[in-house]
């Protein structure tokens, strides 16, 4: 029955209405949400939306997601995009080993992820691994997250790695803490608020 979480997460929101308020005009000035409306959108729980129950999420259908992530939107634009960006990053779950999945997501109730895909950076192959270097854009909520998520070129002795004729990419996941957010070059008309800047990674393994 999708309408008791649904009912439950729009409570959830109507409550944090007066918060978001106050501070959107602190987030256009400095291009990214302000920290305490993150740490409450983290405690109701609304970047866990799409983690499963067995990881300690609310594993709710996609009807659900998207009549929370309007009603946020409706209140500020900015804070409704990335906890849309927050919340979908649970799907990631579903292509990772159970291991790494509940390391990420269950270990960490306050996990946050984000990132982006393209332009791909490089995986560079090492033993037990890759090094990966490169520059993303566009990162929303970037400085907010745990973990970064870059599409990356696998790279085997210095040339793009083939499969079935095609290159052969990897989805890299990284702790915030070993990416750099790139110089404020989010400077735009609309989501000001995202932080929507570059994120960067110099040869991580």
């Amino acid at each position: 029955n999708a309408s008791q979480p649904l009912d439950t997460l729009l409570q959830s929101v109507r409550a944090l209405e007066p918060l978001i308020r106050a501070h959107v005009e602190e987030a256009e000035r400095n291009r990214r949400l302000s920290p305490p409306v993150v740490a409450a959108l983290r405690e109701a729980e609304l970047f866990r939306m799409y983690v499963p129950k067995t990881l300690g999420g609310l594993e709710v259908p996609p009807q659900v997601l998207s009549r929370v992530v309007e009603e946020i939107a409706r209140i500020d634009g900015a804070t409704g995009w990335c906890t849309f960006i927050g919340a979908v990053a649970g799907l990631f779950g579903g292509f990772l080993p159970d291991a790494v999945a509940e390391h990420m997501f269950g270990a960490d109730p306050g996990v946050i992820m984000g990132g982006a895909v393209f332009p791909p950076g490089t995986a560079k192959v090492c033993d037990g691994g890759y090094r990966v270097s490169g520059r993303w854009p566009y990162a929303s909520g970037c400085y907010d997250c745990t973990w970064i998520v870059g599409g990356c070129f696998v790279l085997d002795n210095g040339e793009r790695r083939l499969v079935g004729g095609l290159p052969e990419m990897r989805i890299v996941y990284v702790p915030r803490s070993q990416a750099t957010i790139g110089e404020d070059s989010w400077q735009v008309s609309g989501l000001v608020g995202t932080g929507s800047n570059d994120f960067i990674l110099e040869d991580v393994f």
